[in-house]
Formats: C-alpha cells, structure tokens, sequence
C-alpha cells in the first residue's frame, strides 16, 4: 500500500515526540562515527530494500517484508533515519527482532 505525505508525517512527528519525551535510546558514540557525516538519502535507502530478503519472517511489528516493498517508504525511513542521528537517539525498540525457529 501507498502512503500519504500526512501519513509519513505523522510517524515523523510520533517520532520526534518519542525523542523529546525521553522514550527513545541513545546511539553509543561509536556507532554514530560509523554512520558518517552524510545525510541518508531516499535513493540509498531504496537501494538497500530492494536488496532485502522477502522470505523472512516479520519483526516484532509483524509487518512481511513485501510492506516495505513500495519506495514511498524510501523517503520516509531517510527522513527518520536522519532524524535519529541528529538527535542522537534511536526509538524505543528499534533494535528489537524476532528470532523464529523453524523446526526441520
């Protein structure tokens, strides 16, 4: 599905509320070193989606893979991605996954 510009915004915002209410981790030192000085662009996040694996199973959100196979999220996980940095500070969770086993 297609999201709508007052969609994405609203995420960034809910977002940036998390960060200034404290609901959201520090990114350690070295990990914001490693990221570099450039912005995240759309087309490098784009990049790396249509890159990722569909046959996995979904995160804690229980969002598939195939969700996020519409660029118009693309724009909005840069502009997230790049506001996390700049705050220094990654969302409640954001780090979690999912480990599922599969039994053979």
């Amino acid at each position: 599905p297609r999201t709508t510009a007052v969609a994405r915004q609203r995420v960034l915002d809910a977002l940036r509320a998390d960060i200034h209410a404290g609901h959201a981790h520090h990114i350690p030192g070295e990990l914001a070193l490693a990221a570099g000085d450039a912005p995240f662009t759309t087309e490098e996040v784009w990049g790396v989606m249509r890159k990722a694996a569909s046959d996995t199973s979904p995160g804690p959100d229980g969002l598939p893979m195939t969700i996020w196979r519409d660029e118009g999220w693309a724009a909005l996980l840069a502009r997230m991605y790049n506001a996390c940095r700049a705050c220094n500070r990654l969302p409640v969770g954001f780090l979690d996954g999912t480990i599922t086993p599969l039994p053979k």
